[in-house]
């Protein structure tokens, strides 16, 4: 029987994503750089939000030069000490400017980027563990992402980047719970209705 709660779905989740490999990791996240490249969101967007990946996460590093050289404003994440709201720094030089930061995720280096407000992105990018069909996601459980989310609303567009073996049924949804406005995949671009939403 599927799991139903979300420790359950991020814990199946999890052990089915480390069982993919490494290689085929890079060719399904260069599939979903695809799908991303080719919506209006990202074409139009010029300011750009997208997580460092780490780990078995859908990978972003391709995807963060290819924009930069495309004359993109490209942020990306940084957690603070003392606050689930993530801060976003204005990426220059992807070789240069990311260190190890807390939970193993590469973050800009203290003190060499300029900070941006996540209001002047017209897209996020946003990771996940497992996702399904009305937009909401579940993440490693720390809320980082939905409490930076929820300050921001529907002022702008949000897609989740995912595999399609991390879709579930029906992911449990709570009152913090942010809905995506997309979920981009190896295959296909989902567009939520009513996505951006809390619950």
């Amino acid at each position: 029987m599927a799991p139903t709660t979300k420790a359950g779905i991020r814990a199946a989740a999890l052990k089915a994503r480390a069982e993919i490999p490494s290689a085929r990791l890079s060719e399904l996240s260069s599939a979903v750089a695809v799908t991303v490249a080719s919506a209006p969101e990202y074409v139009h967007a010029k300011t750009l939000a997208v997580y460092v990946a780490k780990g078995g996460e859908v990978q972003t590093e391709t995807l963060i030069r290819r924009s930069m050289s495309i004359g993109k404003r490209v942020i990306v994440p940084s957690t603070r000490s003392g606050s689930r709201v993530l801060a976003f720094f204005q990426l220059k030089d992807y070789d240069h400017d990311l260190v190890e930061g807390r939970f193993g995720v590469p973050e800009p280096a203290p003190g060499r980027l300029r900070t941006v407000p996540l209001e002047r992105a017209e897209l996020v990018l946003v990771p996940l563990v497992a996702w399904d069909s009305r937009g909401y996601r579940i993440g490693y459980g720390k809320g980082y992402f939905d409490a930076t989310l929820a300050g921001v609303g529907k002022r702008v567009t949000t897609i989740g980047l995912g595999l399609e073996s991390q879709r579930v049924d029906q992911i449990p949804e709570g009152a913090q719970d942010i809905r995506l406005t997309a979920i981009a995949t190896e295959e296909r671009l989902i567009r939520i209705p009513d996505g951006g939403r809390a619950a």
